[in-house]
């Protein structure tokens, strides 16, 4: 797991200002988000020394939520900005990060742009803010959340008391 996600935010970090794809953007989420919450689910089954399939099938439902999460995520800062850093959707684009909202846009032509240039920048995210890009990556965070039901579901009537104690186990690491 430590290997997954010290890739995934190396290819975050060596992406920055080049070229990416949604598909290298998923990628870079799976490989860091989703595995985290993968793994705490994973440990989580184990602590609780339930079966196999059960402890696998947390993983699943684990790295679906921590897609949800990393899209979510995503969209939020495509929105509205980074909380954390005060950084705007505009400041992304600046330095070179296109968040999966704007690299789902098929309307808007992702362009070599000026990011010295303030005008250009704004403009740009102006189209990126009108797009289906939006749109796409809800449909593709609401196709993990159905996976990760999808998933719990397999698993039985003992399902959610299971989770719980799952929840609580990886609430208390």
């Amino acid at each position: 797991t430590i290997g997954w996600l010290c890739e995934g935010r190396n290819r975050e970090l060596g992406s920055l200002g080049t070229a990416i794809t949604a598909d290298d953007r998923l990628s870079t989420m799976s490989l860091a988000t989703a595995a985290l919450f993968s793994t705490g689910a994973r440990m989580s089954g184990l602590l609780l020394d339930v079966e196999r399939a059960w402890v696998d099938a947390l993983s699943s439902i684990g790295h679906s939520i921590g897609m949800a999460f990393a899209i979510t995520t995503d969209i939020d800062r495509f929105s509205h900005g980074d909380p954390l850093t005060g950084a705007t959707p505009a400041d992304d684009i600046r330095r070179g990060f296109l968040t999966l909202p704007a690299l789902l846009a098929d309307d808007v032509a992702i362009i070599d742009i000026d990011v010295a240039d303030d005008a250009s920048v704004d403009q740009f995210y102006a189209e990126l803010a009108n797009s289906d890009g939006i749109a796409a990556a809800t449909e593709l965070r609401d196709a993990s959340i159905d996976t990760a039901i999808t998933d719990l579901a397999t698993l039985g009537t003992e399902s959610a008391n299971l989770l719980a104690q799952t929840l609580t186990a990886t609430l208390s690491l």
